[in-house]
């Protein structure tokens, strides 16, 4: 993750306007802070403010939308993720890095048929999108489709 941050931090400099990069930035802090060995508290408030800057040169972006969900749940704000996910879906209807934020943060708040739906339509638009439904089937106690999901076949 070092490596990653150094590179979208280089990305940065070239161009602070690009939104892409401070959500990936944001994405790697959060990794940093929730997995790595020092300064976990400053690379979530790295991670925060990213992702809020990411938002603020384009409030469109669903990257950022679909990635900052994850920070959000991880600091306990699973709802305030889901009430801004959903409203993005409502606007765009066919995006399906929204949808794919919604697979993990409905099932934080207990959703898990509306996690199951989410995932529905995140691969309806887009077969190879990357979900989380794997620990939605777990949680429902479908072994089989949650092992399915992983491999590919479900």
């Amino acid at each position: 993750p070092s490596l990653a941050r150094d590179l979208y931090l280089e990305c940065l400099r070239e161009d602070p306007h690009y939104a892409p990069a401070w959500a990936r930035l944001g994405r790697v802090y959060r990794v940093l802070g929730k997995f790595g060995d020092a300064d976990a508290d400053e690379n979530l408030s790295r991670a925060e403010a990213a992702f809020v800057r990411a938002l603020e040169i384009n409030p469109d972006l669903s990257v950022a939308h679909n990635l900052y969900s994850y920070l959000e749940i991880d600091s306990g704000r699973a709802e305030n993720a889901v009430i801004r996910l959903v409203g993005r879906a409502q606007r765009r209807t066919t995006d399906p890095e929204i949808f794919a934020g919604l697979v993990h943060a409905c099932r934080y708040c207990g959703l898990l048929d509306a996690s199951l739906a989410a995932d529905e339509q995140a691969r309806r638009f887009d077969r190879s999108i990357i979900t989380s439904v794997t620990n939605t089937y777990f949680h429902l106690g479908d072994y089989q489709r949650a092992l399915a999901s992983v491999h590919g076949t479900g």
